[in-house]
């Protein structure tokens, strides 16, 4: 019988190129994903490593929101409704005294929920003075951020210190950092804490900075025979759009893209939607069902490792991961 491909020429790489480049208008090179990271998603002859697996809890992400309030009831009155419609998490800015526990948190199941502190009050010991006689005794959340070091031991019974990944023109810098930190605080201190990452414009990019966080910890603590081998990572995504209906497309992408990289929690701060115009229930609650859409409608929790053999992601991933291995060894 005759081979019907006969009739065409054997598949040549070096013509494909020229023509791909001529439609694109651009040569098919390596181009910088950030400082020190490149990759190019042309797939070439050539194989990326295969990359160590991360591995969902199976339970989905941890939905946060913002918490707002003029006084301790309304935030008790917020609270309430974000749980009631999807939230499974809370974050709340402490940033005056009078912070009322007993009211804050009436009627609310705290075993249910997560609850993350951003301490800004320049009294910071009476804060925890007020949260320890609370808190002791009852099965509860709690993470806590822009604590002074000084208290960490103070809430270490607790609840978990987050410690940010701070901005830097050099992202395989600051994740090597952050992870130094953690790495002394779990391994030396005995305290357990969570990743701050803000999530990354780029999509793919911010794919990999999650994969390569949780891959670079499971080596951290395979290194001290830790069972300690999940990290857990908070993502923050702040808004760099102009209007509120891009702010809210970018941030649909990045949550999306964060949860495919295996984050446990997602924060999308507040989308500025004006006030004027719109109730005042409506700038949280478009916020907040960005994510329950990705939980209830795309189901994005229940695949595990979504991106794994992805050859453009695993490039930049182990680039990523061999940038961050370099500086935190260098560290040492």
């Amino acid at each position: 019988m005759k081979d019907f491909f006969e009739e065409f020429e054997p598949a040549n790489y070096t013509e494909w190129r020229k023509l791909v480049e001529k439609e694109l208008k651009r040569p098919l090179e390596t181009y910088q994903i950030s400082e020190g990271v490149t990759a190019n998603p042309f797939l070439g002859n050539s194989k990326p490593s295969a990359l160590t697996s991360i591995q969902s809890s199976g339970e989905g992400w941890i939905i946060s929101q913002e918490i707002f309030g003029e006084n301790s009831s309304e935030i008790n009155r917020n609270i309430i409704s974000a749980l009631e419609n999807g939230a499974s998490g809370i974050c709340i800015d402490i940033n005056e005294e009078t912070f009322d526990f007993e009211t804050v948190f009436q009627g609310i199941f705290l075993n249910f929920i997560e609850i993350r502190f951003c301490i800004k009050t320049t009294n910071q010991d009476e804060f925890i003075t007020k949260l320890k006689e609370y808190f002791q005794g009852k099965n509860s959340k709690l993470i806590f951020s822009g604590l002074n070091e000084n208290l960490y031991p103070e809430i270490k019974d607790l609840g978990k210190i987050a410690i940010d990944i701070l901005p830097n023109e050099v992202l395989a810098k600051s994740i090597s950092e952050s992870l130094r930190k953690v790495e002394i605080l779990t391994f030396h201190e005995g305290i357990k804490a969570v990743l701050i990452l803000e999530a990354n414009e780029n999509f793919y990019l911010n794919i990999a900075q999650h994969k390569a966080i949780k891959i670079l910890w499971n080596k951290i603590a395979e290194a001290y025979n830790s069972e300690e081998k999940q990290i857990d990572i908070y993502t923050e995504i702040q808004q760099k759009q102009e209007s509120p209906n891009s702010q809210t497309i970018a941030a649909t992408q990045m949550a999306a893209s964060s949860i495919m990289g295996g984050t446990d929690s997602v924060l999308i701060k507040t989308i500025p939607f004006d006030s004027e115009k719109y109730e005042k229930d409506f700038a949280p609650r478009i916020t907040r069902n960005i994510q329950n859409i990705l939980w209830n409608e795309s189901f994005l929790f229940r695949v595990n490792d979504p991106s794994a053999g992805s050859y453009f992601i695993d490039v930049i991933c182990q680039n990523l991961i061999n940038e961050i291995w370099k500086l935190f060894i260098i560290d040492k």
